[in-house]
């Protein structure tokens, strides 16, 4: 007995050692957070800020740092996954290849610290990067940073003297009320091709992205209205942010925030389809408890599980969700067993199947009618 409490003190002190050894580590900095070096990059992914009482503003901040790479061999695997024959395309099909999958070869940066230098003047720092190189945050600024009326609320990376790079983000500024419009982004606002993987792959990667015909014009009518706010959700992985962004300007979709899937590695470029739902209805799930007395539209399409997925939402969220608008282009109407079960329990007058030639302004119509009549009694409430 004697022998095993003399062994178990042992251990005991052993342990003790080791535990102000790895103190000592961790506090002479080797565990801790590193300053971005010169060949670092930082990404900022557009989202979204709120009012927090009468002065103060909070933002949503998603940073990626990475490095860029030179891979040439991993290139061609990359070419090789797609079924890409470089050699046999366009010069215009490999520039595209080389520009949307540059993100894709570079090595993410973990244990990573930047500040922000905010609207108002203060200074903040982001949690150190986590594995992927990503830092996730929700920062405070005073009110008065923002200049009045603007929808977006800039920030940039605090550097060192003499660095003269500049990192720049910025948030979509959503008012307490109004109108949020929930949109995928393929086969719902871009062709995509996504029930065939081979097509969806070389949509993506190497050719000219092209609109759904007239989705632009709607959106952007809709967006002339006082407190509408739109939210581009998708599955698309983090490194094709660049190449979306331009698209939707390019093709003339209204700004707004963007929520796209957080790939690091290019073999997963489709996600599993039940973590590609969890992950989409999370993103809206968020946006919604964000903003409790907006209402909001969600907007996708057939070929994945928008229909499942916004209806199980609006039953999560019935004072919330007051239009889903589903595209669909094979044609089937909204009396098929799919869509009857994916919007069991909801008002009939609540979704609407659509197709290209379509008219379906009158249920967002309807959003903005119920909006604007909700500001109205609150405005006679007021008086």
């Amino acid at each position: 007995m004697a022998g095993a409490e003399a062994r178990g003190r042992a251990a005991g002190r052993l342990r003790r050692v080791l535990a102000g050894v790895f103190a000592a580590w961790v506090g002479s900095g080797t565990l801790s957070a590193r300053e971005l070096a010169a060949d670092e990059q930082v990404l900022f992914v557009p989202g979204t800020a709120r009012a927090l009482g009468t002065d103060r503003i909070e933002l949503d901040v998603h940073a990626w740092i990475y490095e860029r790479e030179e891979r040439p061999r991993l290139a061609s695997a990359f070419a090789r996954y797609l079924g890409f024959d470089r050699a046999a395309a366009s010069a215009e099909e490999r520039e595209r290849f080389e520009q949307r999958t540059r993100l894709f070869l570079v090595d993410s940066e973990n244990r990573k610290r930047i500040a922000l230098h905010l609207a108002d003047g203060s200074r903040v720092e982001l949690p150190r990067t986590r594995r992927g190189g990503r830092s996730d945050a929700r920062v405070t600024m005073a009110a008065a940073g923002r200049a009045p009326g603007a929808q977006w609320i800039g920030f940039s990376v605090d550097l060192p003297p003499g660095d003269a790079r500049r990192f720049e983000g910025r948030a979509l500024y959503v008012p307490a009320e109004g109108l949020s419009v929930v949109s995928d982004i393929d086969d719902t606002i871009k062709d995509s091709g996504v029930a065939d993987r081979r097509t969806l792959l070389l949509n993506t990667f190497v050719r000219p992205f092209a609109a759904v015909p007239g989705m632009a014009a709607r959106y952007r009518a809709l967006a002339a209205a006082d407190g509408v706010r739109f939210h581009y959700v998708s599955s698309s992985p983090i490194q094709l942010l660049a190449p979306l962004l331009a698209f939707l300007e390019e093709a003339g979709f209204p700004e707004g925030s963007v929520h796209l899937r957080e790939a690091t590695a290019w073999r997963t470029l489709i996600p599993r389809e039940a973590s590609a739902q969890a992950r989409k209805r999370a993103a809206i799930a968020r946006l919604i408890a964000d903003f409790p007395h907006r209402d909001f539209a969600l907007v996708g399409d057939a070929s994945e599980a928008d229909p499942e997925i916004y209806g199980a939402i609006a039953r999560d969220h019935p004072a919330q969700i007051c239009a889903i608008l589903i595209r669909d282009a094979s044609g089937a109407g909204r009396e098929t067993p799919r869509y009857r079960s994916a919007f069991a329990g909801l008002p009939d007058e609540r979704w609407q199947i659509f197709g290209d030639e379509d008219d379906w302004g009158a249920v967002l119509e309807g959003c903005a009618q119920r909006v604007r009549g909700a500001g109205d009694a609150r405005q006679a409430v007021a008086r």
